[in-house]
């Protein structure tokens, strides 16, 4: 009888710390942006960033997508289409990002679209 309540308990202590940690934290989804926040359009970029923030705020205020909350990862290319490839190429192999927003100009679109 002592050797049955002794496993028992040993059995619930393993298994209290298994229930305690509760649910892991649904993934993010990551949605890179690249816009031109200075050079040229700078002021225009701005704003279009301080729209993608929104964007995202309401998104995750109204619980995410699919139950997933969204991360906006921002870079600015300067209005300067080499520096789009470079922040491009940096979101998709160093932050994992696989899907994208920007490219204001036609030159940052026509630089980052092959690779793409």
């Amino acid at each position: 009888m002592v050797k049955k309540l002794l496993f028992t308990l040993a059995i619930l202590c393993l298994l209290i710390p298994a229930v305690a940690c509760g649910p892991a934290a649904p993934p993010e989804i990551k949605i890179g942006c690249v816009l031109s926040t200075t050079g040229l359009l700078g002021p225009m970029g701005q704003d279009m960033m301080d729209a993608a923030r929104l964007a995202v705020k309401e998104i995750n205020a109204a619980g995410g997508v699919l139950g997933k909350p969204v991360k906006l990862v921002e870079e600015d290319d300067a209005t300067e289409a080499a520096k789009c490839l470079e922040r491009v190429k940096k979101m998709v192999e160093i932050d994992g990002i696989k899907v994208l927003a920007g490219g204001m100009t036609s030159g940052s679109a026509m630089a980052s679209g092959p690779y793409v």
